[in-house]
């Protein structure tokens, strides 16, 4: 894998956006749905979408994209069914 953060890893979105991510949501934590090159093809491997994580970590809110590898760390806390299951739940809840 030659990127940095696999589908389904729990990470953290800095604080400090620069000037033209501005508009962008940051310090938060999400779960990683993909790179653009997984989710649409080509060798951008360094930008991200991600599932946006409610303050309690107990549910999806949101899914955006495209932010930078450096602007992530991965979470010390992994779980990879537990992301599948807030991902499955969040497709569904309509």
């Amino acid at each position: 894998m030659k990127q940095k953060f696999g589908k389904l890893t729990f990470v953290h979105v800095c604080k400090e956006m620069p000037e033209w991510m501005s508009h962008f949501e940051s310090d938060f934590d999400a779960i990683v749905d993909g790179t653009y090159s997984q989710i649409y093809g080509g060798n951008d491997i360094d930008s991200y979408s991600l599932f946006v994580l409610s303050k309690d970590g107990k549910k999806i809110i949101n899914s955006i994209s495209w932010y930078k590898e450096h602007q992530l760390t991965k979470l010390e806390k992994q779980n990879k069914e537990l992301a599948e299951e807030l991902i499955e739940t969040y497709h569904f809840k309509d």
